[in-house]
């Protein structure tokens, strides 16, 4: 996909050429010459770990097992649609270790305290990534109706605005399909998603589409965006969910970059208090709202 328009694939060019000033400023603020679609996430969600996290790096008090386990599920189905790519043959377990590789590499990577949710520990959410592949291989998102064109490619895409840094992303799946060019981004979820959760998540897959774009319109055919959720259920379920790519839905996505990154830009790193973002925060110790006094200041104990 190499002569896509607006992205290039993260190779280091024999003669690299200097930095854009918006990536100068995102090396300078946190330490990458890019934004990634987490960062815009946690902006958007608290400004306030966004800086803890990205710009102070300040150091968190435990990783949530959510994280670990959603990671070896999304390299179990990595390793199913790579063997499907080569021809080769790929069991239920195999993509068992697979994920238990995941698991326990991104454990030897990190000395931080897992933390579980209740009624969780590593044994009880292994068992559960077994039922969830399992769901997952008798689904027909496992047999995808064309060609694959890409597993797992990360891009570095370039927006049309000189002012904005170039967004870094890894894209899940890419396939054609008699109808359509398919983007397709693999999650995990506690619970089955409606139509308005899929669309709210939708920016990732929407900017993918306008990467993919030329492609498509070289091939006489549409982008389409597609989430498949699986399901953390005691009886794992899989969803396909559409997603619309349209010129307004890219126009949207291309805004809601450019506010967050202005609010990067003007240090407007002010606390969001609430459930769903403080119950489960890592950086609750170094927040004002706590009572903490920043990543470099005295932190209560």
């Amino acid at each position: 996909m190499t002569s896509l328009p607006l992205h290039t694939v993260v190779t280091p060019p024999a003669d690299p050429k200097p930095l854009r000033l918006a990536n100068q400023q995102a090396q300078l603020l946190t330490g990458r010459p890019y934004l990634s679609f987490s960062q815009i996430t946690v902006m958007r969600a608290c400004p306030q770990k966004f800086s803890l996290h990205y710009v102070q790096h300040a150091q968190p008090a435990f990783i949530p097992a959510s994280l670990i386990f959603g990671s070896a599920v999304h390299a179990a189905v990595e390793h199913y649609f790579r063997g499907q790519l080569t021809g080769a043959s790929v069991s239920l377990s195999d993509l068992q270790q697979a994920y238990r590789l995941s698991w326990g590499e991104e454990r030897a990577r990190c000395d931080l305290p897992v933390r579980y949710g209740k009624s969780e520990d590593e044994a009880r959410l292994e068992d559960l990534s077994g039922r969830m592949i399992e769901a997952f291989l008798a689904s027909p998102a496992a047999q995808p109706a064309g060609t694959l064109l890409g597993i797992e490619e990360e891009l570095t895409v370039t927006l049309d605005d000189p002012t904005l840094p170039d967004v870094q992303a890894r894209v899940d799946l890419v396939y054609d399909t008699p109808d359509a060019i398919v983007v397709r981004d693999f999650k995990t979820s506690r619970g089955k998603w409606n139509e308005d959760k899929a669309q709210e998540s939708a920016d990732q897959l929407i900017l993918y589409g306008r990467v993919l774009r030329q492609l498509a319109k070289g091939m006489a055919k549409p982008v389409q965006g597609e989430f498949v959720v699986l399901t953390k259920q005691k009886s794992p379920q899989v969803q396909v969910m559409p997603v619309f790519i349209t010129p307004e839905a890219i126009r949207r996505t291309h805004d809601a970059i450019a506010t967050t990154w202005q609010a990067v830009l003007a240090g407007n790193f002010y606390p969001a208090p609430g459930p769903m973002n403080c119950a489960t925060c890592q950086y609750k110790r170094y927040c004002p709202i706590f009572g903490g006094k920043g990543a470099t200041g005295e932190v209560p104990a």
